[in-house]
């Protein structure tokens, strides 16, 4: 089953541009990985703590990157994963003030 990006909502908005980001999470350079995790963890996917529906979408491909015999961005991944599901560190430290 194909996800259309387009119908989905991100904190930008619609979710067209997330399928390049999560790309991107296994680029060669590291600057360029970690510029889609900021983008992913801090505005698309997760932002303030809210969850959108496209961060729901990017399950599968993040667990398929998992899956890869070689990905270099497996631990941006696998932190990734971890701020869907519990949100960003900083989001969390505030609501305890």
């Amino acid at each position: 089953m194909m996800t259309n990006w387009s119908e989905l909502a991100d904190g930008l908005g619609t979710a067209e541009g997330v399928p390049e980001l999560l790309a991107k999470l296994g680029a060669a350079k590291k600057a360029d990985r970690e510029r889609a995790f900021d983008e992913l963890a801090d505005e698309r996917l997760v932002h303030q703590g809210r969850r959108y529906p496209a961060a729901v979408a990017a399950v599968p491909l993040l667990h398929d990157a998992l899956e890869a015999k070689k990905h270099p961005g497996k631990a941006l991944v696998l932190r990734l994963l971890a701020t869907i599901a519990v949100g960003a560190p900083e989001a969390s430290a505030a609501a305890k003030v």
